[in-house]
């Protein structure tokens, strides 16, 4: 496929600076160029941390101590295996002062929705199914309002998983 003369400079430059996979490096150019990349189910989580981009690296305090570069693909591979809580600080790896924050701040990292809330309402609501809607899995919810919650059993069950911090949102991200 040729690009047109206006972007050729732009998206050597671009695919230089990155050593990327094809489809990355095609999304590079495509932004380069002034184009949207065609969405798909995952962009929404390829999101770059606040004030950075999505080339740079991130520096992770864990146990006290700094630890990387990681990619915003490492990081989140770290938060799914549990590695990182939503209140573990992150900093963008770029020269110069960089503030810390909290990794639950980081969009697509973590879903919007509150551990919390999510375990109280499963503890006094859900055998009506509410904490599934919470979350978003609505086909549950509906299948628990219509069993009463498994006749009691299924609610007892969620109530337990939810508070262990084993169920994910409908995108698959985990808890705040």
């Amino acid at each position: 496929m040729r690009w047109p003369a206006s972007c050729a400079v732009s998206a050597n430059v671009a695919l230089q600076r990155t050593n990327a996979d094809q489809a990355s490096d095609r999304r590079v150019r495509e932004w380069t160029c002034g184009r949207l990349p065609a969405r798909t189910p995952y962009d929404r989580r390829m999101h770059t941390l606040p004030g950075t981009t999505s080339t740079q690296s991130y520096t992770v305090q864990l146990m006290g101590q700094e630890q990387g570069p990681y990619s915003f693909a490492d990081i989140q591979m770290m938060v799914r295996s549990g590695t990182i809580r939503h209140d573990t600080l992150l900093k963008a790896a770029i020269s110069g002062p960089a503030q810390w924050f909290q990794a639950k701040d980081a969009p697509g990292l973590f879903s919007p929705r509150e551990w919390m809330v999510a375990a109280l309402l499963s503890v006094f609501v859900g055998v009506l199914g509410v904490d599934r809607f919470y979350v978003g899995h609505i086909g549950l919810g509906v299948l628990k309002l219509v069993t009463l919650g498994g006749f009691g059993i299924w609610a007892f069950i969620d109530a337990i998983l939810f508070i262990l911090r084993k169920v994910n949102d409908k995108d698959g991200l985990p808890l705040r």
